[in-house]
């Protein structure tokens, strides 16, 4: 069963959450679809970089095809089904039409974004949900909210699952380091996130502020009034010397910072999954996070779950996790326990049971 999986997404950001879950699906179905024949495609004119291309080739998306969405007529007629998480869909007459569905708060008016950016994005993202014939989505979280806030039926959303997000690769093309503060001394709390208000980077930095002697790594870039939030939330850990941030680290890097960190901590106030949650406890990072949106059901009793609007809570947890070893040999347990359950073969069968019921 052939089955195109639009990863434009994938190919234009390869080292962003949003478009690893392309590059993860179609490398777990290479692995453990037994029926399934994936090709990855990538939009012409879209304009990937030739280095990200590579490196997908590098970690097996291949065959790696560019199509163009209005004249690669050949595609229908050699596979009935089209799978995109790219939130858009071609024109092409495919018989069965599938869109990943990263989130929706982007539909909802909301403070993470500039308004005619958000009006644009969730007036784009209307029209392709209502093109496709089917849905996939990380979380039970994710399904219930299109449900009860689109209308969309239960039975039309299929819920895949996530994998340990690096168990399917080899090591791909590192991101240059693009300048540190300084490096990590002394016990530290990481958050790996965009710089922005969803993320909640006021809790995050009271909370570390009020732990003497812990420090905290910051790895993500400004996203929108980014700068904003690095005014306001940063100096005072800053002027301390208790502050690291650095805007990108290789993956090498990366997972030196979680295997290093006292806690991974982000709060953040949506989410559609959380794809670091998942590899902060991969490692055996205790984690914390909020008691809201997918980051509950994806840390489970995996971490500790906090109010977002409640830093004293985590900085209880912080100050437990640095008092007592024991407390975080625990806390490193039942993070490590929780990651095991999320599986790529599982994740592979969901859609592979997906395609079969439409093929």
């Amino acid at each position: 069963m052939r089955v195109y999986l639009d990863n434009t997404r994938s190919a234009l950001s390869l080292n962003h959450g949003v478009g690893n879950v392309g590059t993860h699906y179609f490398l777990a179905l290479k692995r453990y679809g037994r029926d399934v024949d994936p090709v990855f495609l990538y939009r012409r004119g879209a304009g990937p970089p030739a280095q990200n291309l590579e490196a997908l080739r590098a970690l097996g998306c291949t065959p790696l095809r560019a199509y163009h969405p209005y004249l690669s007529l050949d595609l229908p007629l050699r596979g009935r089904i089209l799978h995109s998480s790219y939130h858009k869909l071609p024109s092409l007459p495919f018989r069965t039409r599938i869109l990943h569905v990263h989130d929706v708060w982007t539909l909802r008016p909301n403070p993470y974004q500039s308004s005619a950016f958000q009006e644009g994005r969730a007036d784009k993202l209307r029209r392709v949900l209502e093109r496709a014939d089917l849905y996939t989505v990380l979380t039970e979280t994710l399904r219930d909210e299109m449900v009860s806030e689109l209308g969309i039926e239960a039975d039309r959303i299929a819920v895949t699952g996530y994998g340990w997000p690096r168990s399917l690769e080899g090591d791909p093309s590192p991101v240059p380091d693009q300048g540190a503060e300084e490096g990590p001394a002394g016990p530290y709390a990481l958050i790996v996130a965009r710089i922005e208000a969803r993320k909640n980077y006021e809790h995050v930095t009271r909370a570390v502020a009020a732990v003497p002697g812990l420090r905290l790594v910051v790895v993500g870039i400004p996203g929108f009034e980014g700068e904003r939030t690095v005014e306001e939330s940063f100096p005072t850990l800053r002027e301390q010397g208790r502050l690291t941030w650095q805007r990108r680290v290789s993956p090498a890097q990366l997972e030196q910072l979680y295997r290093g960190a006292l806690a991974y901590i982000c709060p953040s106030w949506e989410e559609g999954f959380g794809i670091t949650l998942l590899e902060a406890m991969s490692y055996g990072t205790p984690v914390i996070t909020s008691d809201r949106s997918a980051n509950r059901e994806v840390v489970a009793g995996g971490g500790t779950l906090v109010d977002p609007a409640d830093w004293e809570a985590s900085a209880g947890c912080l100050a437990a996790l640095l008092a007592d070893p024991d407390v975080r040999v625990e806390h490193s347990r039942r993070a490590a326990e929780r990651a095991a359950q999320f599986r790529w073969e599982d994740v592979a069968a969901r859609l592979e049971a997906l395609y079969g019921s439409v093929a």
